[in-house]
């Protein structure tokens, strides 16, 4: 693959410029996972059975879209999200908030929960990028709620629950896939300009220990 538009469905709006001094994020370069590690921050690998033939291999654990690094302050978040609902793709997840390790954006520890950055914006801020992550599967617990997010199409609608009952439609606008190196952080986590989400995952091909090589991307604009 060359570039960064492996993939890419709808309008590329204008968007926004690199953020101000409120949140600017950058992307470490780590993989989604391997067949031998995954990056759940607290799924422990289960025990292998004793044995005096061979080195016991570990548990893979769940496949994630990569890890992001705060530089700055977090904004002031005024509702947080709690359900995330595309019924294009039979999404019905429930959304954690998600912080910082070392300043590398973390995923919720159960590959089925989607995890939103709670260094951004929430549901209804009227500006800025509400940041949605989830790992795209698992050995062990099978399939991620993005793991059918590349096959989304422009114009299908969604909807964001936040943690007042309040709810909040929105329209896929953008689908593409990046490879990792290609892929736009300041544009993708900036907290300024019209409000819109951004969904995060693995994708692109899959290799033996690297993992995948892509992200998909899909950006939802209110309704």
């Amino acid at each position: 693959m060359t570039g960064h538009d492996v993939s890419r469905r709808g309008r590329r709006r204008g968007l926004p410029a690199a953020a101000p001094v409120g949140v600017l994020v950058l992307a470490l370069l780590s993989g989604c996972g391997s067949d031998e590690a995954g990056a759940g921050p607290t799924l422990a690998p289960e025990p292998a059975p004793a044995t005096t033939t061979a080195t016991p291999t570990p548990t893979p654990e769940p496949t994630r879209p990569g890890g992001w690094q705060r530089l700055s302050r977090p904004v002031e978040v005024t509702a947080a999200p709690v359900g995330l609902t595309i019924p294009a793709i039979d999404i019905d997840s429930e959304v954690v908030p998600v912080g910082t390790d070392d300043g590398v954006m973390q995923v919720p520890p159960e590959p089925w929960v989607v995890g939103w950055w709670s260094d951004g914006v929430g549901p209804g801020a009227g500006r800025g990028t509400v940041v949605l992550d989830a790992h795209l599967d698992s050995r062990k617990y099978g399939k991620g709620p993005f793991t059918r997010a590349k096959d989304l199409e422009v114009g299908a609608p969604a909807t964001v629950t936040d943690d007042a009952g309040g709810t909040h439609d929105y329209v896929i606008t953008e689908v593409v896939t990046y490879e990792k190196a290609e892929l736009p952080y300041e544009e993708l986590f900036a907290q300024h300009g019209p409000e819109r989400v951004v969904l995060v995952t693995c994708g692109g091909s899959y290799r033996t220990g690297s993992g995948w090589d892509s992200n998909v991307v899909v950006v939802m604009e209110r309704v």
